[in-house]
């Protein structure tokens, strides 16, 4: 079965998360999608036992939990009407913190694709998986999907796809998406954010080498400002109307060339369609 997880807190933007997987799972034919509630408090736990805290309504605990309960119903029902026909959709929970949750059950169970739902300039839910939402897309085996709170699916017809000097040797990796995105179908947008070099040779060195690699695909190189790297994907992003960002793997990945606090800003602050971030 192919299988998305998508971590939720039933806050408004993992919820958008949520209905972003379930028409990714109508429009790539995706059967199961698991959604993750972990415990954000998980680490006070065991305090509930112990000192002034022992004398906690415990009827005001039940309700809480029924609360909890009760949204994540509703949102497994919402999901499930709204995914790929006979897609099955279930409910996963643990008392560790979301991080942890979430590399629990991707040693446990098989899983294809995992899609955040993050908080974004123009709105903030105060989403506690956000929290966890950069250790997962650098350490994740498997592909990670982050998409603004307020973003809602539109099918996907171009993708832009930003790179650097360093980051050419690793363009090849781009294959990977081809199962996700039929990416030969769609738009690619080359994003070429290398300096500027005068050496003739070198520039005609690298066109060779994109149109060596991207031969099948219906391609179109642009160029931006090597000293302004978020920018340029943003304002590209809006210009070119492209319903996805491709981000390279790990070390590859423009967002990992960036400090903690710029591959935060990149991934849900600056964004305003889909990243996808290869593995």
């Amino acid at each position: 079965m192919k299988t998305i997880l998508v971590p939720v807190d039933l806050s408004s933007t993992s919820e958008s998360g949520a209905a972003f997987a379930a028409s990714w799972s109508r429009e790539y034919g995706y059967n199961r999608i698991v959604l993750l509630k972990a415990d954000k408090h998980a680490p006070s736990y065991n305090l509930m036992a112990s000192g002034e805290f022992s004398n906690v309504d415990e009827e005001a605990i039940n309700l809480t939990f029924k609360e909890i309960e009760d949204g994540l119903q509703s949102l497994c029902k919402t999901t499930a009407e709204s995914a790929a026909r006979g897609a099955e959709v279930s409910i996963a929970t643990s008392s560790l913190p979301m991080t942890r949750a979430v590399f629990e059950v991707l040693k446990e169970e098989h899983v294809d694709l995992i899609i955040f739902g993050a908080d974004s300039d123009n709105f903030s839910a105060s989403s506690y998986v956000n929290t966890g939402l950069i250790e997962v897309a650098k350490a994740s085996p498997v592909p990670v999907i982050v998409v603004p709170s307020t973003y809602t699916f539109q099918p996907i017809q171009s993708v832009l796809l930003p790179f650097n000097q360093t980051t050419i040797p690793d363009l090849y990796k781009t294959v990977s998406a081809e199962d996700l995105l039929h990416l030969k179908e769609l738009k690619l947008f080359l994003l070429d954010l290398c300096s500027t070099n005068k050496n003739k040779q070198v520039e005609e060195e690298r066109k060779h080498t994109l149109q060596s690699l991207f031969q099948h695909f219906n391609y179109e190189l642009l160029h931006g400002d090597c000293n302004h790297v978020l920018r340029s994907i943003t304002e590209t992003a809006k210009s070119k109307n492209v319903q996805m960002t491709i981000a390279l793997p790990r070390k590859a990945s423009f967002l990992y060339n960036l400090t903690h606090k710029d591959i935060a800003g990149a991934i849900y602050k600056n964004i305003y369609s889909p990243v996808l971030i290869l593995k």
